[in-house]
């Protein structure tokens, strides 16, 4: 943690100053292994006044702030201080902490004017570190690296693959037969999808709406529609044409430390469905190819995907869903 002065072993609580801290790694650091159970806990003293501040570093605090080029660009997320890593587990990051005082001949005092309530000399931090499925950055990571967007960090993924039918359309017959016999009934035409489901975790709320997601606008634009650009470009890839929005669901989480606002988690699911590349070409992609996915239907009478339109148009007719940018989905609200 940048901001703190480490105080190596051998010192004494009384020598802890404003922004100083020791860790008690004698009988009080723990590991803990086990499936779905690995957990490592430091313990830390530092001063009481200076507890609030210590525990946000550790577990991490965000708000929102103003785009430094002004309107209408959206606000960004600042994260003023990113969870704590642990030195020696890479990925195990700062959860949760417990704070309590810690005893010694002069760990209670006066607190005046207050005097009806007693306050401490010296805080013992309890931190957990664990492992967390999605990557942490700071806001300088992301800035310097123009390949890289608020969809890059505190976003979980998760996956769950499918196969799918639909009934045929025309008629179908069998071979063997001789004459070649007509099926009763029209048989069904399996294709492969997957649903994608992404958590964009700890979204500092909108401090003049916190009882609202902090990207509404962009949650009403997305339901129902599919990506006209490429979508996760860094962790999926996905093509235009291929990722149709479901579900949202925007969880509101009680304030971390100190702090008076809300944060949320954001619970995004969307399907995915690339049968692979098409003719059409892609007008937003200069010599790429629109690919076979939620656009386009089987055509059994040609034996192939196709693209549809109200009136067989590729350019000019209305297709089956309407697009936009999904990304956007990870833009906070004006």
């Amino acid at each position: 943690m940048p901001d703190w002065v480490y105080c190596p072993p051998g010192m004494t609580p009384e020598t802890l100053t404003p922004t100083s801290y020791m860790e008690l790694a004698r009988d009080t650091y723990r590991e803990q292994y086990g499936p779905s159970n690995e957990q490592f806990t430091r313990i830390f003293l530092i001063l009481w006044s200076d507890r609030t501040k210590f525990v946000q570093d550790l577990i991490g605090w965000a708000q929102q702030i103003p785009d430094p080029a002004g309107p209408p660009q959206p606000p960004q997320v600042n994260w003023v201080s990113v969870p704590d890593e642990h030195p020696e587990r890479p990925k195990h990051f700062c959860v949760e902490a417990q704070v309590e005082p810690y005893p010694t001949g002069y760990s209670v005092v006066r607190n005046p004017p207050n005097d009806d309530y007693p306050t401490f000399r010296f805080a013992k931090v309890t931190a957990h570190y664990k492992y967390l499925m999605y990557d942490i950055m700071t806001d300088t990571q992301i800035l310097a690296n123009p390949f890289m967007s608020e969809m890059d960090r505190f976003t979980e993924r998760k996956y769950k693959n499918n196969v799918e039918a639909f009934t045929l359309q025309g008629q179908m017959k069998f071979v063997s037969t001789t004459p070649p016999r007509v099926l009763n009934r029209p048989p069904a035409k399996r294709f492969s999808t997957m649903i994608k489901e992404m958590t964009w975790h700890d979204v500092p709320c909108n401090p003049n709406r916190p009882f609202e997601p902090p990207n509404l606008s962009a949650i009403n634009v997305s339901l129902g529609r599919v990506n006209i650009y490429k979508f996760d470009v860094n962790q999926g890839n996905h093509p235009p044409g291929t990722v149709l929005c479901l579900s949202v669901d925007a969880k509101p989480q009680p304030p971390k430390v100190g702090e008076a606002q809300l944060y949320y988690d954001i619970m995004m699911r969307f399907l995915i469905m690339d049968n692979g590349v098409s003719t059409f070409p892609d007008p937003n992609y200069a010599g790429e190819f629109l690919h076979f996915g939620h656009q386009f239907v089987w055509d059994q009478m040609n034996n192939r995907w196709d693209l549809i339109t109200h009136n067989g148009d590729a350019n000019l007719g209305y297709k089956v869903y309407a697009v936009t940018d999904l990304n956007r989905l990870w833009e906070l609200d004006p």
